[in-house]
């Protein structure tokens, strides 16, 4: 993973600076943040170029791309990033970034440095949580269960869980009501193939029954229960 340190932010992108070919492949999505503590997840499109003997990877930040970030977010400049990588089989220490704007075609110059594997998989885990999150609440709008739409109390919870081989996409995802995403990730019900919810008699759910709805009834989340499950 990369670290880009913007004039006023940190971008952390999913490169490996020694493989850029491959993680051209793989990079989707990456993760900035201001220092006023201010976030954006972006949804990127990007490519695999050559200059001179350098690997180049393309990222392509567009506002159609991602309708998810406020219109009114100052901060955000909308064009691509050209993120240089020295063929090298040496540890590459970093390398320059240039981003140009696709309003004025402004340029603007920084440089990324790797990030240690501990740093790396926090910073990896946590923007794919809310990458999760954003699409999953996307789909399903509410709580699969209770039908509360006020979104700070949402949350995305994966089907099968990511330590039994779960993944991270939304289609291993539902949409719960933050303390019913605890009681599900601590067992206290589970839901069958057809999104019926199944309890455990040794947790007590009284206070829970009236307001929990028997089954999950939307149809995509239920195409994807049935998925995840499928492979159980």
């Amino acid at each position: 993973m990369i670290h880009i340190n913007w004039s006023s932010s940190d971008e952390y992108l999913e490169i490996d600076p020694q493989r850029p070919g491959a993680s051209a492949k793989t990079l989707h999505f990456t993760h900035e943040q201001w220092d006023d503590g201010s976030t954006a997840d972006y949804d990127v499109d990007v490519r695999l170029a050559k200059e001179s003997s350098d690997s180049v990877i393309e990222v392509r930040y567009s506002r159609e791309k991602n309708p998810h970030l406020k219109e009114d977010f100052d901060y955000i400049y909308w064009g691509t990033s050209r993120i240089f990588f020295p063929q090298t089989t040496e540890d590459i220490a970093g390398g320059r970034v240039e981003f140009v704007e696709d309003a004025n075609s402004k340029v603007h110059e920084a440089y990324w440095a790797p990030l240690d594997a501990r740093l790396s998989a926090y910073i990896k885990r946590a923007a794919r949580n809310r990458r999760f999150r954003r699409l999953v609440l996307k789909r399903d709008g509410r709580c699969v269960l209770t039908g509360e739409t006020n979104a700070d109390v949402l949350d995305a919870a994966h089907i099968l869980p990511v330590k039994n081989g779960g993944d991270d996409s939304p289609t291993n995802g539902v949409c719960l009501r933050t303390d019913l995403h605890r009681l599900y990730d601590a067992g206290a019900f589970r839901f069958d193939k057809d999104g019926r919810v199944v309890t455990d008699p040794t947790f007590s759910l009284d206070a829970y029954s009236r307001p929990i709805a028997p089954a999950i009834t939307l149809p995509s989340t239920l195409a994807a229960v049935r998925k995840s499950l499928a492979f159980k």
